[in-house]
């Protein structure tokens, strides 16, 4: 019989010896699959973290969803909560500085006070955030002062 391995030559006798790869053949395939490897390995986990990123936003979308519906069951309705696309009432400009010369006190340009709702309808937001603070979930979903949506981990 003639059993060859890699690497064997063509014409030799085998009898009682074993044959196999040689170091070289053995370094070129490690190198090639090692190639091949980096080559797909970034593209895996690239849309590995897409898809653990798609999951996230339905967590945090379901979370959110549960809060305005636990909110209007609280408070009878929709929150009013939010800020102006744009104001109505114009721009504002300082009226006081301190001693360091930031602004203590905005008016109006025409020089009238600001109103209470300048920035936006603020009324029910502590309700909103309290609502939020209530809910029975894994990560805490709160409204800051800036109508901003937190999510604590």
């Amino acid at each position: 019989m003639n059993y060859r391995g890699g690497g064997a030559p063509k014409n030799s006798s085998l009898r009682g010896k074993e044959t196999g790869f040689t170091l070289a053949e053995v370094l070129i395939t490690l190198g090639v699959i090692g190639i091949v490897a980096a080559l797909t390995f970034p593209s895996i986990i690239g849309y590995y973290q897409k898809k653990v990123l798609k999951e996230q936003f339905k967590v945090a979308y379901s979370m959110l969803s549960q809060l305005l519906l636990k909110s209007e069951v609280d408070l009878g309705g929709k929150a009013e909560c939010y800020y102006w696309d744009v104001n109505p009432y114009g721009s504002s400009v300082c009226a006081e500085y301190d001693s360091r010369g930031g602004c203590t006190k905005y008016e109006l340009s025409d020089g009238s006070p600001l109103p209470s709702n300048y920035s936006g309808n603020m009324s029910e937001c502590k309700e909103l955030s309290q609502s939020a603070k209530e809910m029975p979930i894994k990560k805490a979903v709160y409204l800051n002062m800036r109508g901003m949506i937190l999510f604590n981990k």
